[in-house]
């Protein structure tokens, strides 16, 4: 047996300034027998017991990485994360060190194993190649349920590929993200060879899906023998290979599309050659007795597992009873999965999309849930727009020659849909079938007195619209702005107020927890945070809906204008307002506060409400359920995650039912129990085959359903409550 090399020796998991003890080959109670044929300097893989005298395979920082906050940081974060792997060939996760451990690892509970590398020593050379297709098989598999889930490996290499005597089992998950920020070149990824980093994620760029299939690829040829970039022969392995590595993530296939290429030459079931399986057993006869850990379990008791699913054959459930070279892996592949069946959920988890689609266009320009089932939604880039039912995915209707900016739900199943191409253009649409019963062109610029652009600010429970109109073709450089009040029965204008000057955003309709405009009772309240931009403080105007007169205008000396963007006007007289350091409920009438709640740097913009009760998160990432009433914290919860300076709340969204509250952040949807915030579920969405520029928001939920849509044009469906 070789003799192990790598991380300093550490019996605690915090780091000091004592020196460790004289145990040469320990770390935070393992034992280290051997390492596993990789490269000493930034990531080894060792054979290991545990703390419960039980053998393990251990991933552990090596070198001078252990020294690095950041990396020790994210090393950790990765590792947790890796526990959402739903797929009996991902490596079974047993533990993960402590956040500030001096040195972060990992340990799996599969014993013995060798790294691809290492087979490959043992069998000095490349394996068989109906091997490495049904090896490409599990692995493809492997990460199509992966990606089903929103997880992007970001790690898959010859290293972290593990060889048992029951299949293989993918370990090294997230060892790109963990190599450096999201933007910040990675000239080398610890643990990972440089041939098997995807081009665009040593550029810096997010790990997408497709570089998990690039990674694939990079396996695949190096388990073969095959050159980096081999020939593209028609069908076969060089084939799947080649089209794994292109350079153009778009051009690569995903991980179901490698499970139809790669179709095994012979039978279906495949044994390890024997080197490989006499150095497992090798393996196994020099660690010390133990019980090892059960097998993976398997489907519930009465039920059939999925044809998806690839299947370990005999002997797959005695792994570590054989005895010697006799005991022979033998793997079996089925039929590649069916975007119809739907993985089993493991706790901490996001369910499977109940559908998913993908918009026209470049992406979506605004959506509106209409009743409790229609799904009304513009589509950017002049794709016009359409509705979807909310519980099957299934589009209901489209209209090309409708080009929407806003939607806003009316009486009786309809919207309001302002036009993004015509200006000073409105329309009032069916739901149900897209149908069109009026278009409201009399605000289209016809002369010197005509408004020519329009923003829809808010929607009265009477059927009132109110819109903001500017005439920009006036000869004044300060052009005159009105407020409207339009009646969407009788397509009648009540009344129009000139608005002081200075217009200078486009204004969206109002969302709950997102300053700008609202309607409290028979008031309107235009805030200068988001209409009128002028002053150091926040300034309210109060319009009466009934006439447009002023009913007050007051400034809140203790609200900057810009401090952040919750304002939040409630009935009762309440504004909630988020400052540096705090959550603030105040008098809407004179701003005197009447309770404070201390946060860590500022709120987030997003909010949600349900009740008496405010869900918002700060800038550390930590989530508060507040009652309104008197400032009293129901809960808090820290995210458990690393916040880096990147991550920051874009969205809190409640279900319908109200018992889940999603979170969602430039990384990811986080889900949460309303009653104690005790964590769900974590997703990172994908679309069709990639992942978003960011993870994608939870913009609205109707009963049973959560709705997600990400900046790549994916809308999913998942399962809620």
């Amino acid at each position: 047996m070789p003799t192990p090399t790598g991380p300093t020796p550490v019996t605690g998991a915090e780091r000091t300034d004592t020196p460790p003890p004289p145990a040469p080959h320990t770390l935070d109670g393992h034992v280290l027998l051997s390492r596993l044929d990789t490269p000493p300097g930034d990531i080894g893989w060792w054979t290991a017991t545990g703390p419960d005298g039980a053998p393990c395979v251990l991933m552990a920082a090596d070198g001078p990485r252990a020294e690095d906050a950041g990396y020790r940081l994210r090393f950790w974060s990765e590792a947790g994360n890796s526990r959402r792997l739903n797929s009996r060939w991902a490596a079974p996760v047993k533990n993960v060190s402590p956040a500030r451990a001096a040195v972060p690892w990992v340990s799996y509970g599969c014993f013995p194993a060798l790294t691809l590398s290492a087979a490959l020593a043992a069998h000095d050379g490349p394996l068989p190649e109906h091997t490495v297709v049904v090896l490409g098989r599990v692995l493809a598999e492997a990460l199509f349920t992966a990606h089903s889930h929103g997880l992007v490996h970001a790690g898959l290499s010859p290293h972290s590929v593990l060889l048992t005597d029951d299949g293989p089992r993918l370990t090294g998950y997230g060892l790109v993200r963990a190599a450096a920020p999201e933007g910040s070149a990675r000239p080398r990824v610890p643990g990972v060879p440089a041939d098997s980093v995807p081009p665009e994620q040593a550029a810096g760029a997010r790990p997408l899906p497709a570089g998990d299939i690039y990674a694939l690829g990079s396996v695949l040829a190096h388990a073969a023998g095959l050159p980096h970039r081999p020939p593209q022969p028609p069908g076969g392995l060089a084939e799947v290979v080649s089209r794994c590595l292109a350079a153009d993530p778009a051009h690569r296939p995903r991980a179901e599309e490698v499970l139809r290429g790669l179709r095994p030459a012979g039978p279906h079931d495949v044994a390890l050659p024997e080197p490989v399986r006499a150095a497992l057993a090798a393996q196994r006869a020099q660690a010390p007795a133990a019980p090892l850990p059960p097998p993976p379990p398997g489907p519930p008791p009465g039920t059939a597992p999925a044809r998806r699913t690839l299947l370990l054959a005999a002997g797959a459930g005695v792994a570590g009873l054989a005895v010697g070279t006799a005991a022979v892996a033998t793997w079996r592949t089925v039929s590649p999965p069916r975007r119809a069946s739907v993985p089993r959920t493991v706790p901490g988890a996001a369910p499977a999309p109940l559908w998913r689609r993908k918009t026209p266009g470049d992406g979506l320009q605004a959506l509106t849930l209409v009743g409790e089932r229609t799904l009304v939604m513009a589509a950017g880039a002049g794709a016009g727009t359409f509705a979807l039912d909310v519980r099957s995915g299934r589009q209901l209707w489209r209209r090309d020659d409708v080009l929407t900016g806003q939607l806003l739900p009316a009486a009786r199943g309809r919207v309001v849909a302002t036009s993004s191409g015509d200006q000073g253009v409105f329309s009032l649409l069916s739901a149900r079938d897209g149908a069109v019963k009026w278009h409201e062109r009399k605000y289209l610029s016809t002369g010197p007195d005509q408004p020519l652009t329009m923003a829809l600010v808010a929607g009265h429970r009477a059927g009132v619209l109110f819109l903001v109109a500017e005439d920009v073709s006036a000869s004044s450089e300060k052009p005159d702005t009105f407020l409207l009040a339009y009646r969407v029965r009788d397509r009648k204008e009540l009344w129009r107020r000139r608005l002081p000057s200075g217009l200078i955003e486009t204004l969206e309709p109002p969302q709950e927890g997102v300053a700008g405009p609202a309607v409290v009772g028979s008031t309107l309240l235009l805030a200068n945070a988001g209409l009128l931009a002028t002053g150091d403080h926040l300034v309210y105007r109060a319009i009466d809906v009934r006439d447009g007169r002023e009913k007050w205008k007051r400034t809140y000396d203790g609200i900057p204008r810009r401090a952040a963007g919750l304002l939040l006007p409630l009935p009762g007289g309440l504004l909630v307002a988020a400052v540096d350091d705090a959550l603030l409920g105040v008098n809407l009438a004179d701003g005197a506060e009447r309770w404070r709640v201390p946060v860590s740097g500022t709120v987030a913009t997003g909010a949600a409400r349900r009740g008496h009760l405010l869900y918002a998160a700060d800038s550390a990432l930590t989530t508060y359920a507040v009652d309104l009433r008197d400032g009293s914290v129901r809960w808090r919860r820290k995210d458990n995650g690393a916040a880096d300076e990147d991550s920051s709340v874009s969205a809190m969204t409640l279900s319908a039912s109200g018992r889940t509250l999603f979170r969602s952040s430039s990384t990811e949807i986080d889900a949460f129990d309303t009653r104690d915030g005790s964590p769900r579920w974590r997703l990172a969405t994908v679309g069709e085959g990639e992942l978003a520029a960011n993870a994608g928001v939870v913009p609205v939920s109707a009963p049973g359903v959560a709705v997600v849509v990400n900046d790549s044009g994916g809308i999913y469906g998942l399962p809620v409550d």
